[in-house]
C-alpha cells in the first residue's frame, strides 16, 4: 500500500494480511473438493487420489480420464504449459499421476503436478460442483472451547469490482468466537442426522440475512473509500508520468534536424497522448464501476456437541 501512495491503519493492514490466505483455497479444501468431484464423476466410493504423505498418486481408467477431458473441453482453453501438460496426460495412455497440493511438496518434487486453485484440475472440479442453487445443510462436531448447541450460519460471495475485480468467500455465523474459530470448527465437522427443515427456519434465515447486512454495509464503504485513494493515486501518477514522457518527446522533437525523424518523433507525441487518454478515460470508467455485490451461497446449522 505505501508502494501505490496508500495509507492504512496498521490493523487494517494487518487484517489484509492475515486474510489473504483463503480457508477455502487451502490445500486441504482443494484435495477434498477434487476428491468429491472424481468420487461423483466415477460414481465409487474408494479414492482415487492416493497417498499418505504430501506427494500423492492420482490414479484413473482410461474412461475417467476421457470423462475428465470432456470437462475440460468446457472451460475456456488456456495457453499456458500447465493446461498443455493436463491434456497431455488426460490423452495419454498412463493412469497414474504424480500429484500434490502442497506448495513445500512441489518445490521439493518438481515432477509432481501442482495442483493449484488456478489448476485445470481444480477449476473443473470447482464448474461441476458449483450447486445450482443455495445449499442448506445441518453439521456437527465436538469442541472443548465452545458451548454446545446449535449455531446457525450463512456463507456468502462477495465480488469486489473497481480499478480491479476480486472475490472474496465470507462466512457469518452466530457462534460466540473469532471467525477462525468457526473456520477450523466448520472444517472438521460432518454432516448431521438432525432435520435442516427445524433448526433453519424463516425467522433464523431472517437474523442471519440481517446480520450479513450490517456486515456488508461497512464493507461496501470501506471498499469504496479505499478505491477512492487508489483512483486518486493513479490519477497524480499517471498525469506525472505523462508530463515527463512528453517533455522527453518534445525535448526530443526539437532536437531532431531529419525531416524522417520529426515524423517519427511526431507520431511518437501523437501515441504518447492517445494512450494517456485512453488509460485516463479507462481509470475513470473504474470508478463508476466501484461496488461489492454479493449472493449467498449456503445456510446451515452447525451443531456443536461436548466432549
Amino acid at each position: 500500500m505505501e508502494l501505490f501512495g496508500i495509507r492504512l491503519p496498521a490493523e487494517q493492514l494487518s487484517r489484509d494480511i492475515e486474510q489473504a490466505t483463503s480457508f477455502w483455497l487451502t490445500p486441504t479444501s482443494l484435495y477434498t473438493l477434487v476428491e468429491t468431484y472424481l468420487a461423483v464423476l466415477g460414481e465409487h466410493e474408494h479414492s482415487y487420489i492416493l497417498g499418505d504423505g504430501p506427494v500423492k498418486t492420482l490414479r484413473l481408467s482410461q474412461k475417467m480420464r476421457e470423462q475428465l477431458l470432456s470437462d475440460l473441453r468446457t472451460l475456456p482453453r488456456q495457453i499456458s504449459p500447465v493446461y498443455r501438460e493436463w491434456e497431455r496426460w488426460l490423452k495419454g495412455g498412463n493412469p497414474h499421476l504424480a500429484i500434490t497440493f502442497d506448495q513445500d511438496a512441489a518445490a521439493e518434487h518438481p515432477k509432481a503436478t501442482f495442483i493449484t486453485p488456478i489448476h485445470p484440475l481444480a477449476r473443473q472440479a470447482a464448474a461441476a460442483m458449483a450447486p445450482g442453487e443455495n445449499v442448506y445443510t445441518v453439521l456437527k462436531t465436538r469442541s472443548d472451547e465452545i458451548e454446545p448447541g446449535d449455531y446457525p450460519f450463512a456463507i456468502y460471495q462477495w465480488q469486489y469490482h473497481g480499478i480491479r475485480d476480486d472475490v472474496d468467500i465470507v462466512p457469518i455465523s452466530t457462534l460466540p468466537a473469532p471467525p477462525a474459530t468457526f473456520i477450523k470448527l466448520l472444517n472438521q465437522a460432518t454432516e448431521g442426522e438432525r432435520d435442516k427443515g427445524d433448526l433453519l427456519t424463516t425467522d433464523t434465515v431472517d437474523r442471519l440475512e440481517a446480520q450479513h447486512y450490517e456486515r456488508w454495509l461497512v464493507a461496501r464503504e470501506q471498499h469504496i473509500d479505499r478505491m477512492r485513494s487508489m483512483v486518486d493515486y493513479q490519477h497524480q501518477s499517471l498525469e506525472t508520468s505523462h508530463r515527463a514522457r512528453m517533455a522527453l518527446l518534445e525535448e526530443q522533437l526539437q532536437a531532431a534536424n531529419n525531416e524522417k525523424i520529426r515524423r517519427m518523433r511526431k507520431a511518437q507525441i501523437d501515441n504518447a497522448i492517445a494512450d494517456y487518454q485512453r488509460r485516463l478515460s479507462e481509470l475513470n470508467d473504474s470508478t463508476t464501476r466501484v461496488d461489492v455485490r454479493f449472493q449467498p451461497i449456503a445456510y446451515g446449522v452447525l451443531c456443536i456437541e461436548g466432549k
